[in-house]
């Protein structure tokens, strides 16, 4: 609630093999607060997320992630989504290859749902992933730049805010719920 930087850093570690029991919703690195930091980290090996974050002024850089997402569907190997109040998070320089999801919604690189805002996504290359590099689903204030995609699908956007998402965004829906109850 204060934007307090917590200060604290997942760096250089090697992740394999995780979420073996627990398929879905158990990523190698869970970010959530503010003013963390997942650097230079190589994950691999897991059938849903790699890296899940929630907050504010949170860093995801010079990671290598790959073969992941590869039992789930409609999913991002680098994943947030659904809270106005997060803003300020920087996802660059990572390395995302040979990523396969599962069905029609596939996995995506860099995967912003339900209106997430405020996120700066530079300098990312994505290379062979059957889904698309970047899904931000509404929202307002992201920004995607200098970010390389070879033998990958390309950036969708949406305005699902202002459409089937509606109720959710309404001034008495639950995104501007969970905004109120935060001293912005």
């Amino acid at each position: 609630r204060t934007l307090t930087p917590a200060g604290h850093v997942a760096e250089n570690n090697h992740i394999w093999n995780y979420s073996r029991i627990n398929k879905t919703y158990v990523t190698a690195l869970a970010l959530h607060g503010v003013g963390l930091r997942a650097s230079h980290n190589r994950i691999h090996g897991g059938p849903h997320m790699a890296i899940g974050f929630s907050g504010n002024d949170n860093v995801i850089e010079l990671n290598e992630i790959y073969d992941v997402c590869r039992d789930s569907s409609d999913v991002g190997a680098i994943y947030t989504g659904r809270n106005w109040s997060m803003r300020g998070n920087v996802l660059r320089y990572n390395f995302l290859h040979d990523i396969t999801g599962l069905g029609d919604g596939g996995a995506q690189g860099i995967y912003l749902d339900d209106c997430f805002s405020s996120a700066e996504m530079i300098g990312n290359v994505f290379y062979r992933m059957n889904g698309l590099c970047f899904q931000i689903g509404g929202g307002r204030d992201n920004v995607v730049e200098n970010n390389v995609a070879i033998h990958s699908g390309p950036i969708s956007l949406d305005d699902r805010g202002l459409g089937w998402a509606k109720a959710s965004t309404a001034p008495n829906g639950d995104m501007a719920a969970t905004l109120k109850q935060m001293p912005y």
